[in-house]
């Protein structure tokens, strides 16, 4: 199967379980994917992001060697999707990051938290992915707490239920203010 080609066909769950499965868990498969997702075709690295989530959930190992471009990607984004499908495979996940990769994971989290003009998909993830962080940087609970809140007032459905687990999360900790 030709992975570009086969994304510009159609965007439809279909056709991504189909290359999902194509690429499965072979670690040169979804190198090929990587680079149409680091690639100049918006319309492959668009409909690729789904793929890149969905073998990254199946098979997280597979972006560990990838993990700087798909951070890179999602600071930059060219469509929400990508930084929709990035978000989620590391929030899902229990992909192992570098100190580096955690630092710029929760700068820009962070960043897209505190955006109200950010979907709420986006937001959802990015809370999840501070909220993982939380038990190696606990500092980071109070500023995560202030912004959930403050998203909390006019938050969607997904957005309060993720919300209020993560305040709970939060709350038993032992913070110091």
């Amino acid at each position: 199967m030709d992975i570009h080609q086969q994304l510009l066909k159609r965007h439809s769950k279909e056709n991504t379980r189909r290359i999902t499965e194509y690429i499965g868990s072979d670690p040169e498969r979804y190198a090929i994917l990587m680079q149409i997702f680091n690639g100049e075709d918006w319309v492959a690295v668009q409909r690729g992001a789904w793929v890149v989530s969905e073998v990254g959930m199946k098979y997280p190992e597979l972006l560990i060697p990838h993990l700087d471009d798909l951070i890179s990607a999602i600071e930059a984004p060219p469509h929400p999707a990508i930084a929709r499908n990035g978000l989620k495979v590391i929030a899902e996940t229990n992909i192992p990051l570098t100190e580096d990769q955690e630092g710029r994971v929760v700068q820009l989290s962070f960043e897209l938290l505190a955006d109200p003009k950010t979907p709420v998909a986006i937001h959802v993830y990015a809370m999840q992915c501070i909220a993982n962080l939380l038990p190696v940087y606990p500092d980071l609970a109070i500023e995560l707490k202030t912004l959930i809140e403050e998203g909390m007032e006019h938050g969607s459905p997904g957005y309060l239920s993720r919300g209020r687990k993560i305040l709970k999360q939060i709350a038993k900790m032992k913070l110091q203010y």
